[in-house]
């Protein structure tokens, strides 16, 4: 059995080594001669599986995608074929989180702005909108989801329609690019709604870049009639970006929000139980434990804080030990504004962490308000 293995998809060689051939690609187009005699594609979200490519692989049985989202692949093509097709939804969703989490931080700290007591309106209740609304909540944010259909249960979660955004300090989207259907996302933001957004409010979209429609957001930021904060992850037309938008854009990354190596790892091993469920001939050889990470050998003192602006910055400042956003959002202006540019910082993003790799000592009173932002604890009973 021959395995193709895109290379942003670590350890999953190493996973499936016992179980066939293994080749690795990397780009966006798997090469046509690897893929002639391949059985088994595995991709991420920059391979579009076409009718074309499905035509130049006959063998292939099996096609998994290492993210959530799966707009970039044919699935009826692939029904069609009677290729099996699989994603991994919530593999990243933590490191989405995170880089919402950072964002509205830098964003909010910049302004000398408190978050608590304030609206946060998440835009997706999945997976990755849940864990968005985890951390803004943790943040003492009052926290609401739009989602006419919710994949995961709505309970403990606020919903409401978009009348919320009149009266949202903070939305953030987390939903698919669905183009038909009863909930199409294609320019869910449009122009009507954007300007229903209030003035300082903090708009992120870490989900696809045609969710926002970006000519809108382009006019309505450069007409100054409202002052907002965008911060996009996503670009409509990506790798291709809207280089005039870009300017007005406060925090721009190249479609990196779920790009921490645990959610990579998560993916991997999502894929490797999916490709044994699919062979059953095929023998487990590993398990999660010989592809996890350990956490960072620094410690980090907590001082206690009462809520508000110094605290915020004392998490924005715990934070930017695992992972410094705006060092993103520089080498995304330096080099990502071209369709080479944006596809090279994504393939040769550096190592990031997750919250949790960071250990911060902490007396039990600030225990769970710092699991709850992310953060590994250990307990300590000397003065912070």
């Amino acid at each position: 059995m021959k395995f193709l293995i895109h290379n942003n998809l670590p350890k999953l060689p190493e996973l499936l080594a016992d179980c066939g051939e293994v080749r690795i690609f990397s780009g966006r187009v798997p090469p046509q001669n690897e893929l002639r005699n391949t059985d088994v594609l595995l991709i991420r979200s920059v391979t579009q599986v076409t009718s074309e490519l499905l035509d130049h692989a006959p063998q292939l049985r099996f096609l998994g995608t290492g993210t959530i989202g799966t707009d970039h692949v044919d699935t009826a093509a692939c029904e069609a074929r009677g290729v099996e097709f699989c994603s991994t939804p919530g593999a990243n969703a933590i490191s989405v989180g995170e880089y919402v989490l950072a964002a509205t931080l830098t964003l909010a700290n910049r302004k000398q702005r408190c978050l608590q007591g304030l609206n946060a309106l998440v835009v997706g209740a999945g997976h990755t909108g849940s864990q968005a609304g985890a951390k803004l909540a943790a943040l003492g944010m009052r926290v609401r989801f739009i989602d006419p259909n919710p994949t995961l249960p709505r309970d403990n979660k606020e919903f409401c329609d978009w009348s919320a955004l009149a009266e949202a300090d903070v939305i953030s989207f987390h939903v698919p690019l669905l183009k038909t259907g009863a909930n199409p996302t294609f320019h869910l933001l449009n122009a009507d709604r954007l300007k229903l957004l209030k003035s300082d409010a903090i708009l992120i979209n870490a989900s696809r870049g045609a969710v926002i429609n970006n000519s809108a957001l382009f006019e309505l930021l450069a007409r100054h009639d409202k002052n907002i904060h965008v911060v996009l992850d996503v670009w409509e037309g990506e790798p291709q970006v809207m280089t005039e938008l870009v300017p007005h854009v406060e925090i721009a990354t190249p479609h990196i929000a779920g790009h921490s190596i645990e959610g990579k790892l998560r993916a991997s091993y999502m894929l490797y139980e999916k490709v044994l469920g699919k062979f059953p001939a095929l023998q487990q050889t590993k398990q999660w434990c010989d592809i996890a990470l350990p956490p960072l050998p620094k410690e980090v003192p907590w001082q206690t804080l009462d809520s508000g602006l110094e605290m915020q910055k004392q998490v924005l400042q715990s934070i930017s030990r695992v992972y410094n956003i705006e060092q993103d959002d520089q080498s995304f202006r330096a080099q990502g504004l071209t369709r080479e540019g944006f596809d090279a910082l994504r393939q040769n993003y550096s190592i990031r962490r997750e919250l949790s790799a960071l250990k911060i000592k902490c007396r039990a009173s600030n225990a769970n308000a710092l699991q709850a932002i992310g953060f590994g604890v250990e307990l300590t009973s000397e003065p912070a």
